[in-house]
């Protein structure tokens, strides 16, 4: 039979001739027929469905006179192994059915409840060190459920297990492997990863651990447009993110993993070795803040590289993923993948599916990232600066002040007694420690771009905007550079071209 789109058997409303369909009367027949009993099943189906939701309204009432969460994890993990038992060869394409209708019978659970049920006690994020964690700006942003940091040491583990004073927990390093024992189930992630991040609490009490960074991790790839399939992939460190990474990588039909440490047969010693690679991803926290700057590994060694990928969030830009910035090569950084697998965390805490990811992606970046001005000097830098800071509540650094209060002397007179090289190198030292911040408003001396190693920690936490402002307009006063309007023409050859190529904003204003 040949037919065109948008043809209908039953109505013919595509305007097609019916003479130029091929098919005999016997065969519209059978396909009339075949029709009239798929709509008698659709029909039956709506009313099954309807039925079903009727019930689920029930249960959202039992539920929240019991306390009980909307998500039950284990429950729907055993419902989905029946259906598929069921389906038999049709098995995947039920199981795509059932996952909207549980999804959508959430929602309607959440609805009959009138908003989602706050729990009694707070989720949270376990781990040991939690002083510079995003999770409870992310989680706040994702669901109305209190969340909270548990900061504990390994000894007190167990005990805080034991306490159930949490619904349902995040965990971080050093205790992913750590909860293992304590969990009385796992999903099929978390035993393959032999890690759990997430941990819910089950209507009998006991713990259920999953793995959401195996998620993350996968639709990161997915953003990014990362490809993996049939490469030889790379990874750098062998502990539980390594074994995350791995599996992502394996289910994604990559043609080889290698993971580098610092035992074994695979090292950093012999990594020069591995030219083949078409993919890496660090899992170490190798440049992780506060010791910023340094990269595990020389892109050089690899001239077959297809894209770079690092988990580290804090800084933005790691010095590893600067070099494949500087080289064209694809790359990502770990922001998006900590942002996806709390949204998923989130959907395993509430029984809904977060909306707002990919805005909470945007704030939580926006929010982290410094906002660094540059510019000519007197464009008004400091004063737009504060302002600013003021009117975002985010705290304002002066590089040039605080080199004064370093040297105890004023800018003139640092430049009189010591000369510009000191100035330089003091400035240096300060801009290699602000732009390690997150969240501040910086203002920059305006030589201090004329730096290699000031641009490169410009760039690896910061938003960076040149205030553009006519040269006759700048205000000289007490800046031992700008002494007169040949002076300031001379500097603006060689600084406004760097300004402007490290700008992500340019404002163009008249500095009086």
């Amino acid at each position: 039979m040949t037919y065109s789109p948008g043809y209908s058997l039953l109505s013919g409303q595509s305007g097609i001739d019916y003479k130029s369909i091929k098919i005999t009367d016997e065969e519209r027949m059978e396909l009339l027929d075949i029709r009239k009993k798929i709509d008698a099943l659709d029909n039956e189906l709506v009313a099954m469905l309807c039925a079903r939701m009727d019930l689920s309204d029930l249960v959202a009432h039992i539920k929240q006179t019991q306390k009980l969460p909307v998500y039950a994890p284990l429950r729907e993990a055993a419902l989905k192994d029946r259906l598929r038992s069921l389906a038999g060869s049709h098995g995947e394409e039920v199981l795509a059915v059932y996952e909207t209708i549980l999804e959508k019978s959430r929602r309607r659970q959440i609805t009959v409840q009138k908003d989602i049920p706050i729990p009694e006690k707070p989720f949270g994020l376990l781990g040991e060190h939690l002083s510079h964690s995003y999770s409870v700006k992310i989680h706040a942003l994702l669901g109305s459920y209190p969340y909270v940091l548990f900061p504990t040491k390994k000894d007190n583990v167990q005990d805080f297990l034991e306490s159930r004073i949490f619904s349902g927990l995040n965990v971080t390093i050093p205790y992913k492997e750590t909860v293992l024992p304590y969990c009385a189930a796992l999903s099929e992630k978390a035993r393959r990863i032999a890690a759990v991040n997430t941990i819910t609490i089950q209507p009998d009490g006991s713990l259920h651990g999953d793995n959401t960074d195996y998620d993350g991790f996968a639709q990161l790839l997915t953003e990014s447009g990362i490809s993996v399939k049939n490469k030889v992939a790379l990874i750098l460190g062998s502990g539980g993110s390594s074994r995350t990474v791995s599996c992502v990588l394996e289910d994604r039909g990559a043609k080889e993993i290698r993971v580098i440490s610092r035992r074994g047969k695979n090292t950093y010693e012999t990594i020069h070795t591995h030219k083949d690679t078409q993919l890496i991803v660090n899992t170490t926290p190798v440049g992780m803040f506060p010791h910023n700057g340094i990269s595990p590994v020389d892109l050089t060694h690899f001239p077959n590289l297809e894209g770079v990928v690092d988990l580290i969030y804090n800084p933005h830009y790691t010095a590893l993923l600067r070099q494949a910035k500087e080289w064209g090569i694809p790359h990502a950084g770990g922001l998006p993948m900590l942002v996806y697998q709390a949204a998923h965390s989130s959907f395993s805490f509430s029984g809904i599916e977060p909306s707002n990811v990919e805005e909470v992606l945007r704030t939580v970046e926006k929010d982290s990232l410094n906002v660094i001005l540059c510019g000519m000097p007197g464009c008004g830098k400091t004063s737009v600066g504060k302002a600013y800071a003021r009117l975002t509540n985010r705290p304002f650094i002066d590089t040039d002040a605080c080199i004064e209060d370093i040297c105890g002397i004023k800018i003139p007179h640092i430049f009189e007694k010591y000369g510009e090289d000191y100035f330089r190198a003091r400035e240096q030292e300060v801009i290699a420690l602000v732009s390690r911040m997150s969240g501040a408003v910086i203002s920059l001396g305006g030589g201090s771009v004329l730096s290699k190693q000031n641009q490169i920690n410009i760039s690896q936490n910061s938003r960076v905007v040149y205030l553009a402002s006519p040269l006759e307009k700048l205000s000289s006063g007490g800046r031992p550079l700008s002494k007169n309007k040949e002076a300031i023409t001379e500097l603006a050859k060689d600084r406004i071209p760097i300004y402007e190529r490290m700008s992500d904003l340019t404002i163009h204003f008249d500095a009086n």
